[in-house]
Order: C-alpha cells, then sequence, then structure tokens
C-alpha cells in the first residue's frame, strides 16, 4: 500500500496508533488535523501526543468543555513542574 499523504511509510497492520476519543465516531473530513496519528516507532507516540495537544485539540468541536478546561489546566501545572519527555 501507498504511504498516506505525509507519511514516509505505509501503515502496517497491527501498527500502534493514537486517537481522538471524542471525534473517533466523525468522518476524516469532520475530525480536525492530527485526530489520528500512527507513528512508526514506539518511541514515536510521545511526540504524536504533544502534536495531538498542539494542533488537534483546539479544532476538535466534539471535545466537551470540562474536557478541554482540564487540558488547560494540566498545561499550566507541567509547565510550571517543568513536566517534560523524560517523565514519560
Amino acid at each position: 500500500a501507498a504511504p498516506m499523504h505525509g507519511r514516509n511509510k505505509p501503515i502496517a497492520l497491527g501498527q500502534v496508533g493514537i486517537r481522538c476519543i471524542y471525534c473517533r465516531d466523525d468522518t476524516p473530513s469532520e475530525r480536525g488535523q492530527q485526530a489520528t496519528s500512527y507513528p512508526s516507532l514506539i518511541s514515536g507516540i510521545y511526540n504524536s501526543v504533544q502534536q495531538m495537544l498542539r494542533l488537534h485539540f483546539d479544532c476538535c468541536y466534539a471535545m466537551p468543555i470540562e474536557a478541554r478546561r482540564k487540558i488547560e489546566s494540566l498545561k499550566v501545572s507541567s509547565s510550571a513542574r517543568g513536566g517534560r519527555k523524560q517523565y514519560w
């Protein structure tokens, strides 16, 4: 199979991926960018989550306001603690 747009390698059967829980049932055209990600390495999951936080959650219309508030409060508290990749 050919790689998807923006990928170097095609997604393989059984490959680990992450998906936004809030818009998972929407059609791909209804989801915002970075709603799903299939990193080619397990070590890429951290970066995929960071991209989802940065690029998707701000534009996800399906996300409840309570979840949005919680994410914002965690962003503030983790930056104050210096939470980075080493923690995970």
